[in-house]
């Protein structure tokens, strides 16, 4: 009896555990990796020299400063 009494706690703790960890992984996703391919597309990709310009200068602005 003890079991059936506390098999829905141990069913919602892991539910609980499922949904936490999809949504560390969406988390992660989002912030690393799409960040990362965004990037790369910006600064990288030959039709956007002046954004490289820009990021180029505001840094010689920092050092200078």
């Amino acid at each position: 009896m003890r079991l059936v009494a506390y098999w829905s706690i141990v069913q919602r703790r892991l539910v609980d555990s499922m949904a936490l960890h999809l949504q560390l992984s969406v988390h992660r996703l989002v912030n690393e990796n799409l960040e990362r391919e965004l990037l790369c597309l910006v600064l990288y990709d030959d039709e956007t020299i002046y954004v490289r310009h820009m990021f180029g200068h505001s840094s010689r602005i920092i050092d200078h400063s």
